[in-house]
């Protein structure tokens, strides 16, 4: 009976961590900016530290460490790259898929409100903005505007986007980046199990 591990396996307690970080990840969206820094520092150590067991760890951990950091580097790297030359070579470097995904989902994942006066004008008027920047409640009644075609015209009434533009792309991009290292590390282990079982082959070395 064959008693060898499976190339790729999953334990309840690898999935519900796998789960619990996806769900801190994504639900900073909407927490107080300071998580934002919380989940970027959080993401660095864990890289950090995959770096370090790929190094200094044996079999499965340095297997896994090595493929989770070839990974999540080479996301990061490959969409630093796409943000820092898309725009000068717009014909040339196409935004990632990811970076599409992000897009189309930024609507429906985004709450909008309004502030006047630096107070925030009450969710029971019903507050919309029309395509002028005219702010108006459910009666109709003109509160404001955002001035958004008059750069020099200060705006009565400010936008706030929760989350913002940045905090969306930032934890998004670092939630792909966390979630294609863990499947690196997981294909990692895999390859080096199918690799040492081929090498048990008799002649399979050639």
């Amino acid at each position: 009976m064959d008693k060898r591990k499976p190339l790729v396996q999953f334990s309840i307690r690898e999935l519900l961590t796998v789960l619990v970080v996806g769900t801190v990840v994504i639900g900073s969206l909407w927490a107080h900016p300071a998580m934002v820094w919380v989940v970027m520092l959080f993401a660095m150590l864990l890289v950090f530290s995959m770096l370090t067991i790929a190094i200094i760890g044996r079999d499965g951990w340095r297997w896994f460490g090595a493929g989770f950091s070839v990974f999540a580097v080479g996301y990061f790297a490959t969409w630093m790259t796409m943000e820092s030359f898309g725009n000068q070579f717009p014909d040339l470097l196409r935004p990632m898929p990811t970076t599409d995904l992000l897009r189309q989902l930024q609507e429906s994942l985004t709450y909008i409100s309004f502030e006047k006066d630096g107070q925030p004008i009450p969710a029971e008027l019903e507050p919309i903005m029309n395509d002028a920047g005219d702010v108006y409640d459910r009666h109709g009644n003109r509160l404001g505007g955002t001035n958004r075609f008059d750069p020099f015209l200060a705006p009565s009434v400010r936008v706030v986007q929760t989350p913002s533009t940045d905090t969306y792309h930032t934890l998004g991009q670092i939630f792909f980046m966390l979630l294609l290292g863990y499947l690196g590390g997981k294909f990692a282990v895999g390859f080096a199990r199918f690799q040492g079982r081929q090498e048990e082959i008799p002649g399979s070395s050639g």
